[in-house]
């Protein structure tokens, strides 16, 4: 049973907090697993885990909160870029999309599936220069190969 943590100690609950496996938290440290182990499941060490975690859930609470707050004043520069007329167009379209999307109204999602057929010539020409650029490769020439439609 530990009488305090020490820096070491912190750090293998740190990294554990953080996500680590016992076996990363050795690897990274170079404490022995079972010495990993055996801190972990101090009760020392477990208050200062249970006081991290509680410290990790307020601050994600603080950011839920604050970006609660700045949904108003976001929602207030949509409405200036909207409603200006000094505003050029392109950024009131981008402004009105932004606000659509957000509010569920996405435009429909295409999707283009291209399809081509190769006729015996053009595989012919595609290996002659595919072949030529191998070669260019082997003398030590770096070009690239470019390919055109």
């Amino acid at each position: 049973m530990l009488k305090e943590l020490k820096t070491h100690h912190r750090q293998v609950v740190r990294l554990t907090v953080q996500g680590c496996k016992p076996q990363e938290v050795s690897a990274r440290t170079g404490i022995k697993i079972t010495t990993v182990y055996s801190i972990l499941r101090d009760p020392l060490a477990k208050g200062f885990m249970m006081a991290m975690e509680d410290k990790a859930d307020d601050l994600a609470v603080d950011v839920k909160r604050e970006l609660a707050e700045l949904q108003r004043p976001a929602l207030q520069v949509f409405d200036n870029l909207l409603s200006d007329a000094d505003t050029p167009a392109s950024v009131q379209l981008a402004a009105a999309k932004d606000v659509l999307d957000r509010n569920g109204h996405k435009p429909a999602e295409t999707h283009k599936h291209l399809h081509g057929h190769f006729t015996s010539e053009d595989l012919a020409t595609l290996r002659s220069r595919l072949e030529a650029q191998e070669a260019r490769e082997a003398e030590g020439n770096g070009e690239y190969l470019e390919i055109s439609a």
